[in-house]
């Protein structure tokens, strides 16, 4: 089976300033006022890899959970995926159209109504009006925003905001959905709609790959996971193992930091 994507050896590297002589960084406020002042060239910087050589591939119907500790890679890796970003080193291959929601309104614009929005999300995708008209409706009807949908977005509360975002995802035409962790914000009722629906399109063919730490959502609907440590690739197999394999790690953590180690 071929796969709708592929990620080859992917490397994302960033330069931040270097610690200070007692080991440790120098605060955001330092380093934004030694910019504005002109001093920036004259910050010691340091190279930090936030991803290293990561190479695996995914195939339709398959809901993906990454897993990790904070800081491990998990959404540096999804903005990668989405273009957001480019890698420092490797490459990605995606045959097929992306949908990704990575926060609260994500591909939304403030000054249009719901209903524009829609539209301009369609768009995004190459879909033509008539084709979003057609889902127009369960879109709607999915988000529970009917009152609402000729207001401006940017007067809708964060979980409106939440629900409409996911609801286009869900229904417009795409192979591969990214979310990173934005379910959470919704009420326990919407996430398990949520769960459902993911479900459902992910049987239709689609790829569903999400950061999230919902473990009961992870053993419940993925069937495949794959776990960070500090922007490398260490396990990737069914999720249940892999899940495992992340608590244990966290105990470990756990138990050395109370320990003083």
């Amino acid at each position: 089976m071929k796969p709708l994507i592929e990620i080859q050896e992917i490397s994302k590297k960033y330069r931040i300033p270097a610690g200070d002589s007692k080991g440790s960084h120098r605060s955001l406020k330092k380093t934004v006022q030694q910019a504005l002042s002109g001093k920036w060239k004259n910050l010691q910087m340091e190279e930090f890899w936030a991803l290293r050589d990561l190479s695996f591939s995914l195939y339709r119907g398959e809901i993906v959970a990454i897993l990790g500790h904070n800081g491990s890679g998990k959404s540096t890796l999804l903005k990668l995926i989405s273009r957001i970003i480019e890698p420092t080193k490797g490459k990605i291959f995606l045959y097929g159209k992306l949908g990704a929601l990575l926060e609260v309104g994500t591909g939304m614009h403030p000054d249009l109504t719901g209903r524009e929005n829609i539209f301009f999300c369609g768009a995004l995708l190459g879909m033509k009006k008539e084709d979003v008209r057609k889902v127009l409706d369960q879109i709607v009807d999915f988000a529970d925003i009917a009152a609402f949908l000729d207001t401006p977005f940017k007067k809708y509360s964060s979980g409106m905001a939440l629900r409409l975002a996911a609801s286009v995802l869900f229904h417009l035409k795409t192979d591969l959905l990214i979310l990173d962790e934005v379910l959470s914000v919704g009420d326990r009722a919407f996430q398990l709609l949520c769960f459902e629906k993911i479900k459902a399109i992910s049987q239709d063919g689609k790829i569903v790959l999400c950061v999230t730490h919902h473990d009961e959502w992870i053993s419940t609907y993925c069937q495949r996971a794959l776990l960070l440590d500090h922007g490398q690739l260490i396990s990737d197999g069914p999720a249940a193992s892999v899940l495992q394999k992340y608590r244990s790690s966290l105990i470990q953590k756990y138990t050395q930091t109370t320990h003083g180690i």
